[in-house]
């Protein structure tokens, strides 16, 4: 459709594969192609560290999610994370 003139224009900023390798398409003088930087922009970054810090009230302790996936079934697997529990249970920065 672009080579042929039938769309005007198009730009893409994502790819099926990054980067993109289609050379032909890439090539077109119709075509636009930008870097992939939507999350990128100060608002997108301040949005992820706003819901990462309001999502840590919500979230369970990381030893609750272990043990109740059942990691207690081993008692070799329980063993083996129970020393890191300690580490979980430090207070937030």
């Amino acid at each position: 459709m672009l080579r042929e003139g039938r769309l005007a224009g198009a730009a893409f900023d994502v790819f099926a594969t990054e980067p993109p390798d289609d050379l032909e398409l890439l090539n077109l003088p119709n075509f636009f192609a930008t870097p992939h930087l939507g999350g990128s922009t100060e608002k997108a970054i301040l949005a992820r560290g706003r819901a990462a810090i309001a999502g840590q009230d919500q979230a369970k302790p990381v030893k609750d999610v272990i043990r109740k996936a059942n990691i207690k079934s081993s008692a070799r697997a329980y063993q083996d994370v129970e020393k890191f529990f300690i580490l979980l249970d430090q207070p937030k920065l």
